[in-house]
């Protein structure tokens, strides 16, 4: 496995662009970012061995497939059986999305097999430790993949602090370099122009 390494300005506006559009070419791609398509096809690969893209999906309207309704589940479970109900769910063919909270109440998405709700969940689930449950039809639902700047953080690559929205940003062998502050960036660049005039 190539080093681990921060992610650099590239990067975050490439996972930015795989979210909005996961089959977006790598030739497309790389007109965003201004790197060649092999150059943008490494850095998805090294991004996926890193863990930050963890797969490429499709979103599908499971209403246009079968006429079932969409449903809200929230249950309250008593504690500590929260894990167990929520990985029950997880496992579970016609939940789309399920989430667990800190006070023991594990909520889910999905579109169920049956008119019969109570049927269906007692067949589904261990209703043992589930102290309340709620079932609510949607009307909507939205489930959006667009990243903001403001999820990303850029580490100084002097002093590793946080670069903020007023940090600088300057280009060094066509990569974008970032930096919280002048500071910074007059030490990188004594130690790069030090570097460059060893080498020639």
């Amino acid at each position: 496995m190539r080093g681990k390494r921060e992610l650099d300005e590239t990067d975050i506006r490439i996972v930015q662009l795989l979210a909005e559009n996961s089959r977006r070419a790598f030739s497309e791609i790389a007109d965003h970012v201004g790197l060649s398509p092999p150059a943008v096809s490494e850095r998805v690969d090294r991004l996926c061995e890193q863990g930050v893209i963890r797969g490429f999906s499709i979103a599908v309207d499971r209403q246009q497939l079968n006429a079932r309704t969409p449903i809200l589940l929230e249950f309250q479970v008593t504690p500590p059986h929260a894990e167990s109900v929520y990985t029950q769910l997880s496992r579970t063919e016609s939940i789309e999305h399920v989430f667990q909270t800190h006070d023991s109440r594990v909520i889910a998405q999905g579109h169920p097999p049956t008119v019969d709700l109570s049927q269906w969940l007692e067949a589904t689930l261990e209703m043992t430790h589930i102290s309340q449950f709620d079932i609510s039809l949607l009307d909507k639902q939205t489930w959006s993949m667009q990243l903001a700047d403001s999820e990303f953080t850029v580490s100084c690559v002097v002093c590793d602090n946080t670069v903020d929205s007023e940090g600088i940003r300057t280009e060094f062998d066509g990569q974008t370099k970032a930096f919280c502050c002048s500071s910074c960036l007059a030490e990188y660049e004594t130690e790069y122009d030090a570097r460059h005039s060893r080498v020639n």
